[in-house]
């Protein structure tokens, strides 16, 4: 993909403009006679790891052994498996997958169905809450930058933190934030639930949406770039109702690293949980 190119012309009467060649980074584009076969191809490997993970149904009366776990067609997919635990599978691997090759897991577009004897039963993704257990700091500790959070545990939809940011830079574009989630599973913390790497406001907007704005209000700013200091937040309400993506359910220990032209200055663990959203 590095090197693919294109370029692109417009007819005008008996003018034709084109366009400086392109270079094709990331994705692929609507329209391009390519496209459908480059998408197929991408997703091929995706599809071989689904069926090597022994998962999902078998066809009786069948000459072979033929097992389904999921359908693809286009950009949707469909995973079927006979439990919770080895839907869990199926979604891991996928997510795993998409963080590789750096496409969009759309998990809020997700939807899950649950039959046990013929009736539709709760599933394991969908509205959830969110409730935070315990922050930690990495061993060996960076310490040019310093955050603390503390958690008062409210009520089931609202948490109460008390958050402390001491920072000898500027948050700005500089700042890279990488996120790595890990779900509770067999004894232990298994990764590859999510992953995200960005500028350090750019990966706070995208998981905290107006929580985030919020946090800028009490820290006195309307916007990133967040200047040097050392800020203190106290009594700060969590609350659920503004935590609107689908989320599959389950015990979670997200590690945070932030990085200044690419040295570690910060390294921190939160421990959540995250379950079917509270019916009001």
């Amino acid at each position: 993909m590095i090197q693919w190119k294109t370029t692109l012309q417009l007819n005008a009467g008996n003018n034709t403009v084109t366009t400086r060649t392109i270079s094709i980074k990331k994705g692929i584009y609507q329209g391009d006679s390519l496209s459908p076969m480059w998408f197929c191809l991408a997703l091929n490997p995706l599809s071989h790891l689904l069926n090597n993970s022994r998962v999902g149904y078998n066809f009786r009366n069948t000459p072979t052994d033929t097992r389904i776990s999921h359908l693809i067609y286009m950009d949707d997919i469909k995973l079927y498996a006979k439990t919770d635990k080895a839907m869990k599978k199926l979604i891991e691997i996928t997510a795993t997958f998409s963080n590789d090759i750096n496409m969009e897991f759309g998990i809020e577009k997700c939807k899950t169905l649950h039959i046990v004897k013929g009736k539709i039963q709760p599933g394991m993704l969908g509205p959830a809450d969110l409730i935070f257990k315990s922050f930690g700091v990495c061993e060996p500790e960076p310490s040019e930058l310093s955050f603390k959070v503390v958690t008062k545990r409210y009520n089931r939809t609202t948490n109460v933190l008390d958050i402390d940011i001491s920072t000898p830079y500027p948050l700005d574009d500089s700042i890279v934030l990488e996120l790595n989630a890990c779900a509770k599973k067999e004894g232990g913390y298994k990764p590859g639930s999510f992953h995200m790497k960005d500028k350090y406001c750019t990966v706070l907007k995208t998981m905290l949406g107006d929580l985030f704005d919020i946090i800028l209000n009490i820290a006195g700013r309307d916007d990133c770039p967040i200047p040097e200091g050392t800020y203190e937040i106290h009594d700060f309400y969590f609350d659920n109702s503004k935590f609107t993506v689908p989320q599959i359910y389950g015990e979670y220990r997200t590690e945070g690293l932030v990085y200044k032209d690419d040295v570690l200055i910060a390294c921190y663990y939160f421990f959540f949980d995250i379950i079917p959203k509270a019916q009001e």
